[in-house]
Formats: C-alpha cells, sequence, structure tokens
C-alpha cells in the first residue's frame, strides 16, 4: 500500500516546541497521522508524552489538538516545574477547549488547592469515581464540566465511599407539582431566627429563600424593634417579633442571619437549641457557638437534626484555627 507522507505544518512544530521546550535526548519526535489529521507524536523512550495533530481547511489550520499524558505532566501536591508548568500556561494562553484526564494538571485532587499555573479545562474526564478536590476549593474554576468513568469497576461495592455529591434529581421530588386540592397549610412552616438592628437584610433573604423552595408558610422573627411589620415585596412573610417566633408552631427553623451577637441574641439561641426541631445555624449563630461553650455543649445533646451552614472564616473561629488552614484542605475541617 501507498505510504502517506506527512507534511506537518510549521505552527505545529512551534506549538510542540513551546510546551516541551528543549527535548531532552531521550525524547523523539516522529510525524504521524492522529485521528486522520497530521500530526506530531512524542515518546520519551518507553511510553507515549503527547500527540498534537491538526485539520486543515482551505489551506489554513482550523484546529489543533493537543494530547498530553498526565503522568508526564500533572503537579499534584506541588506546582507544575519545567516543561509542565510551559505547558500548562501555553493551555491556559490558547484559550481551546481543554480536556483533563483524572484531575487538572497543578491541582490537588484530594483538598482542591490549585498549585502554580493549573490548567483551566473546559471538560474532566475523571476514572473510577469523583474526587473532593474537583468540586470545592479552586477545583470548580478550573474543571469546567465534569464526567466520571467507572472504567466498568463497581467501587462503592469495594470501598463504602467517605462521601455523597448531591444531585439535582434527588431533589426533585420535593419540587414536583402540587396537588390543586391543597392550600399553604399543606406543605409547613418555616421560621428564621436573626435580623438584628441594621442587619434586617440578611433575614428577609433567607425569608424569601424559603419561599421559593415552597415552604406553605414563612416566619420571621427579628430583633431589631424597629423592624418593619410586612415585607412589601413579599407580603406572605409573616413578621414577628423574635421571643414570639420561638412560641410558633414550627416544622423547621433556621438560626443567625443578622443575628448580632447581644446578649439577646445569645438567650434566644440558647432556646432554639432546645427546639424539638430540624435546626439551620448560619452566620452569626456559629460566631456564637465559637465563643460559649455551654451553648457548644447543648448543640451536641440535641436529637433533632441540625445542619451547619459556615464559610470558612465561621468554620476557622469554630475549629480554633485560621482560615488559611481550612482553606488548605475543606474536606478534612468538615470532617472535624
Amino acid at each position: 500500500a501507498a505510504r502517506r507522507v506527512v507534511r506537518v505544518p510549521a505552527r505545529v512544530v512551534r506549538l510542540l516546541g513551546n510546551i516541551y521546550g528543549r527535548f531532552p535526548t531521550a525524547w523523539s519526535i516522529e510525524p504521524a497521522w492522529v485521528g486522520g489529521c497530521p500530526g506530531l507524536v512524542v515518546h520519551d523512550g518507553a511510553r507515549l508524552v503527547s500527540t498534537l495533530s491538526c485539520e486543515v481547511a482551505g489551506g489554513r489550520i482550523v484546529r489543533i489538538t493537543a494530547v498530553l499524558n498526565p503522568r508526564k505532566l500533572t503537579g499534584v501536591e506541588r506546582a507544575a516545574e519545567g516543561r509542565g508548568a510551559s505547558a500548562n500556561r501555553l493551555a491556559a494562553r490558547d484559550r481551546c477547549p481543554l480536556l483533563a484526564l483524572d484531575c487538572p494538571s497543578g491541582l490537588d485532587a484530594d483538598t482542591g488547592r490549585a498549585h502554580g499555573h493549573p490548567v483551566s479545562a473546559s471538560h474532566t474526564l475523571t476514572f473510577m469515581a469523583g474526587k473532593p478536590g474537583l468540586l470545592t476549593g479552586d477545583g470548580p474554576d478550573h474543571c469546567g464540566n465534569i464526567r466520571v468513568a467507572d472504567l466498568g469497576l463497581d467501587l462503592a461495592a469495594e470501598i463504602p465511599p467517605d462521601g455523597h455529591v448531591g444531585d439535582i434529581a434527588e431533589f426533585l421530588p420535593l419540587l414536583a407539582p402540587r396537588a390543586r386540592n391543597s392550600h399553604k397549610g399543606s406543605f409547613g412552616s418555616a421560621g428564621i431566627l436573626g435580623g438584628a438592628k441594621s442587619m434586617l437584610g440578611a433575614a428577609l433573604l433567607a425569608g424569601h429563600a424559603a419561599l421559593k423552595l415552597g415552604s406553605g408558610r414563612v416566619y420571621l422573627g427579628l430583633l431589631d424593634p424597629d423592624a418593619p411589620s410586612v415585607d412589601f415585596c413579599h407580603p406572605e412573610i409573616m413578621i414577628r417579633r423574635a421571643d414570639a417566633l420561638l412560641q410558633t408552631d414550627l416544622q423547621a427553623l433556621a438560626c443567625g442571619p443578622g443575628l448580632g451577637r447581644s446578649g439577646e441574641a445569645i438567650r434566644l439561641l440558647d432556646q432554639a437549641l432546645k427546639c424539638p426541631l430540624p435546626v439551620v445555624l448560619d452566620a452569626d449563630a456559629l460566631n456564637i457557638l465559637a465563643t460559649d461553650g455551654r451553648l457548644e455543649g447543648n448543640l451536641y445533646n440535641r436529637v433533632a437534626p441540625v445542619i451547619l451552614t459556615p464559610h470558612p472564616a465561621e468554620a476557622a473561629r469554630l475549629l480554633g484555627c485560621s482560615t488559611r488552614e481550612v482553606q488548605s484542605n475543606r474536606v478534612r475541617a468538615a470532617r472535624e
């Protein structure tokens, strides 16, 4: 059979040179047909390092595709160096669609910490199971659209997973169309405790969110004595004094948005933790817990469910460490 002659455009050669700089003497570069297009194949003697190919239309290059071996160019717990760093910078500069294999180069798959100049991929295909670092910290900024290739393995059956990724499909049954023969009393009552002076907005936003997520009745218990008696954006929200809220028949309670750290706020949070309701603790409720050991004990003695929603600084206060330490490994901080 006739052998096709591969004519590699000079631009492809220059691109490869920019990625790898000066090739080690053990590496070889050869022209080849890659995916039906002219290109280059690079070996380090025993292993494929990279392939590059170009699509040509009308005498012009319309697309250049580079596939890099992640084992050769990935920096995981430290920044990529030398040729790996050059490849990462070039990929970021060219703004072409990038597929990351398992984890973008320069991103820690366990913690989500970015090292040096990590690749920002448009798509990430991760193998066998999801990785926490793809979903937290710097991960979402570098992974693009994430898909898991399980490679035919059922790892969950062999190794019980220590985490779970929430999916919108899990919540769809809760947001299904409602029966016409129903009313607001059919869908529960939610309370929000907070809104101290000059911080009403936080409580109002929480109330609006509760409405949008389907709460039948939403009550705001506000600490500000001068708070308005009606929310003109959502007049269906019922506003009352904070003490009165804790006497209301509720199915769930959120404490903290705009709560402040006054003596009254501490007293109300103490009462709230004693309520036999599912409770969400946010914002100043967490800041109070971080400084009041007695309330922390009340939290641990609860029987009803409780959810804490700290941002990194609030988590650091609860754990008695720095925000930097929390950010360095969010998953570990959440477990602690």
